[in-house]
């Protein structure tokens, strides 16, 4: 097991990454606590069925004060899974607040998991304790890289904020000098996983006396940001890491409840549980397709009721370069994925390519259950665009 994360991982800068202000909100600081978590988890050597733990997240019922997590037991689409029910409360906690209930989540989750998968609870509360002894921050350096004539070294270094975004600067020190002053640069923005930061480091590069690495690049927008080091603007003074509120008083925070039961209904149920990753991926598109897919849940029930499996699992993956639908007919369910190239999506009208997308969703799960009568949107029939 190496990763334990709120869904989706990644999102816009500029807007919501979930509509829900309270379901946003947790996602936001949930990312640096799960990468935190992971780190953590990821020392401990669990194995399982996956290597992945993804909790979705969704607006709570009105009135209801607790977070309430469903467990799925039911192994599925090559990960774990759970769905967590946010309540409106949790938009207006502190930032550090929410962190602690992400982290609650997470590790509550793990816990549901444990005893079916073999994993020690102590290791668990262990990993859940090194989060907290780090004040729920998530602070990661790259290896130390020597300068051409060997007698400094720079590397890395990236934390994420709690807009779940992250921040980077270059440090420098003397090489094999004791103790010797980090000089840091200047911050700047970066990307919002840890796999981002390994990527931005791979670019570090030594100019004569300087040093530059690109922290992050938006491919849709063009924009390249990239970060350099001098020795006229280093500073061993630069802080480094998240700007925590100091002196907050304590806050009440909502009970999160965790259950753990089969994830497959015993009725015909289609169940659009998200997908990802969503950086550089245009709204207009994700906010189609999901459209399409929510109203395919309850429009396509009498359709899908033909079908000799009660639970059709809808996701989407956006890729490098795959592209289309894949259907696999579970024992117990049947999975859907959408394909969806990242770069094919530059065109003027993304949200076509949505609602093709779902109509060629339908057309391969009819082909691969054999059903009849697929439904339809509106006025527009479920056709598929693509073979």
């Amino acid at each position: 097991m190496r990763y334990v994360a709120f869904y989706p991982p990644t999102g816009f800068r500029d807007r919501r990454w979930i509509a829900d202000d309270a379901c946003d909100a947790l996602v936001r600081s949930g990312r640096r606590v799960a990468e935190a978590y992971s780190e953590a988890v990821l020392g401990l050597s669990l194995t399982g069925y996956a290597s992945e733990v993804r909790v979705f997240v969704g607006s709570a019922p009105e009135g209801q004060q607790s977070v309430s997590v469903e467990v799925h037991l039911d192994f599925s689409e090559g990960y774990e899974s759970a769905r967590a029910l946010v309540p409106a409360s949790l938009a207006t906690l502190s930032a550090e607040s929410r962190a602690e209930v992400a982290l609650q989540i997470l590790h509550g989750v793990m816990v549901a998991f444990a005893p079916h998968r073999g994993w020690s609870l102590d290791d668990l509360d262990r990993a859940a304790q090194q989060v907290r002894e780090s004040g729920h921050e998530f602070l990661w350096h790259s290896a130390w890289k020597a300068s051409p004539d060997r007698r400094r070294e720079a590397r890395g270094t990236f934390w994420l904020q709690d807009d779940a975004f992250g921040r980077a600067v270059i440090e420098v020190r003397e090489r094999g000098v004791e103790g010797a002053s980090v000089l840091r640069s200047p911050e700047a923005p970066a990307y919002c996983t840890s796999a981002g930061f390994v990527r931005s480091t791979k670019t570090l590069r030594w100019v004569g006396q300087e040093l530059t690495m690109v922290p992050s690049i938006d491919s849709l927008e063009g924009r390249t940001t990239e970060l350099r080091w001098t020795p006229r603007t280093a500073s061993s003074d630069a802080p480094l890491g998240r700007t925590r509120a100091e002196g907050a008083p304590p806050e009440s925070l909502p009970a999160v409840e965790i259950t753990a039961e089969g994830w497959v209904p015993d009725r015909a149920e289609i169940r659009f549980i998200g997908g990802g990753p969503t950086n550089d991926v245009p709204g207009r598109y994700l906010n189609n397709l999901r459209h399409h897919l929510h109203r395919l849940e309850e429009d396509g029930l009498a359709w899908w009721s033909q079908a000799n499996r009660n639970l059709l699992e809808i996701t989407y993956s956006i890729t490098d370069s795959a592209r289309g639908v894949r259907v696999r007919r579970l024992h117990d369910r049947t999975t859907a994925v959408i394909l969806r190239p990242l770069d094919s999506l530059g065109q003027p009208h993304p949200e076509r390519l949505a609602l093709e997308d779902a109509c060629a969703l339908v057309a391969a799960v009819s082909k691969r259950m054999d059903l009849e009568d697929p439904p339809e949107v509106g006025a527009t029939s479920w056709k598929p665009a693509w073979g």
